[in-house]
């Protein structure tokens, strides 16, 4: 069950008494387990894809390679990595690139610095460029 609240004063803040009574029953009915609390990832914007296939666009033409192709080669090679393990089997577990549209925008700003590095072509102001990257 998801409850949304956000912390204010160092208190929790539901919104409404409506929402905080939810949580109070929830806890009621799950006296005595362990409980998880986990700040959600922000995701990269559309504003961010828009600017990183234009970017990748820039360096298709500086490298001669297709921003596709550009796309899974920085993908398969500067992308986080991430686990995907079948049925909780070691033998069964593999290392794969996370997909950019799973980046928090920290992730991503980071996998846009190690493309410019990479390949020398700069980033663009994301503002010059009509991008407004919040």
């Amino acid at each position: 069950m998801t409850f949304r609240c956000k912390a204010t004063k160092g208190e929790l803040d539901f919104g409404s008494e409506y929402n905080q009574n939810r949580l109070k029953l929830f806890l009621q009915d799950n006296e005595g387990k362990e409980l998880t609390l986990t700040l959600p990832k922000v995701k990269r914007s559309g504003s961010q894809n828009s600017f990183y296939w234009a970017y990748l666009t820039i360096v298709e033409r500086d490298t001669g390679n297709n921003a596709e192709d550009l796309h899974e080669f920085f993908k398969s090679t500067l992308s986080p990595k991430k686990i995907v393990t079948v049925k909780g089997k070691k033998e069964h577990e593999v290392v794969v690139a996370k997909s950019t549209t799973e980046m928090s925008k920290a992730e991503f700003g980071e996998y846009l610095y190690k493309i410019a590095a990479m390949t020398e072509v700069p980033l663009l102001d994301p503002a010059d460029a009509g991008y407004i990257l919040n």
